[in-house]
């Protein structure tokens, strides 16, 4: 195992250093370019956006190499559906902080070489960071407490039709399962659970979102998920010490002609070039459709 963790380790920095070294070649050209052209108002609004084009693309590219969570983004001619795929532990240790240093070694690389460029990393810290479905504006997010940690969605509203959740428990053999669907309505919501021991139960129903529903999977030891649907809101809470695979499939959003963007990192980039009275201020978005 420890050698698979080296060779993941070389091919990350090998990685990182690449993305490194591509953007000062976009820096060189525009500090060339201001000692070679006038300063047209123009030119200098080109070369702020070419400049946030680089770091945005650098830092996205980071995020889909080093980042745990796969976000799905499907599409037919009467829905979207959009599926997050995460990996999560109640230590944060365990969890990984790969992504949190390499993007602060980024932001204190490029900074240094461009003093232009500013990039805040103030909402990234503990892989606390939440992804925005837009257009549909549904919050999907992770936080630590004592012990545990919860990964909740919140709807600004209910705009879409389905809950479709898969647990997989990996190591910890599912014990027990509790359910509690309460008030009956036109919304599905269905939870599978897995494990590494050939497990497979499925809990599901069509229900009222407003209402109070729970799933509660049990493990040894006290371990267990707790899986709330309140108020439109879902939360999936875990104490499990091992890492759980929770697939969070948001279903049957109505069609739209916009593009489907799954925001985060807002307002991290900030290129300003205050002599000719020129900013931008950009957000990173880290997955869309094709």
């Amino acid at each position: 195992m420890a050698e698979i963790k080296e060779k993941n380790s070389r091919k990350g920095l090998f990685f990182t250093v690449s993305i490194i070294f591509l953007l000062p070649a976009v820096i060189t050209l525009w500090t060339l370019s201001m000692q070679q052209t006038n300063t047209d108002e123009t030119i200098i609004i080109d070369r702020v956006q070419e400049l946030s084009g680089s770091v945005k693309s650098s830092i996205r590219e980071l995020f889909d190499h080093f980042y745990d969570c796969k976000i799905l983004i499907e599409r037919d001619e009467m829905h979207v559906n959009v599926t997050f795929i995460d990996k999560i532990s109640r230590s944060k240790d365990e969890w990984g902080s790969e992504f949190n240093s390499i993007i602060e070694n980024f932001r204190n690389f490029v900074v240094s070489e461009e003093p232009h460029i500013w990039i805040n990393l103030t909402g990234l810290q503990e892989k606390e960071i939440p992804f925005i479905i837009e257009p549909y504006n549904v919050t999907y997010s992770r936080y630590w407490g004592i012990g545990h940690i919860v990964i909740r969605v919140v709807p600004e509203t209910m705009n879409f039709q389905s809950y479709d959740l898969v647990i997989n428990s990996t190591v910890l053999e599912i014990k027990n399962i509790s359910t509690t669907f309460r008030d009956p309505g036109g919304f599905h919501f269905s939870i599978t659970s897995v494990d590494d021991y050939g497990h497979r139960e499925v809990r599901s129903a069509n229900i009222d979102p407003s209402a109070n529903h729970q799933v509660q999977i049990f493990f040894d030891a006290g371990n267990k998920v707790k899986i709330d649907l309140i108020s439109n809101v879902l939360e999936i809470w875990t104490n499990a010490p091992n890492t759980t695979i929770v697939n969070t499939k948001i279903d049957n959003f109505n069609v739209t002609d916009e593009r489907i963007t799954i925001a985060v990192f807002r307002n991290i980039i900030n290129v300003s070039f205050p002599e000719f009275r020129a900013e931008k201020i950009d957000s990173v978005s880290i997955s869309d459709e094709a």
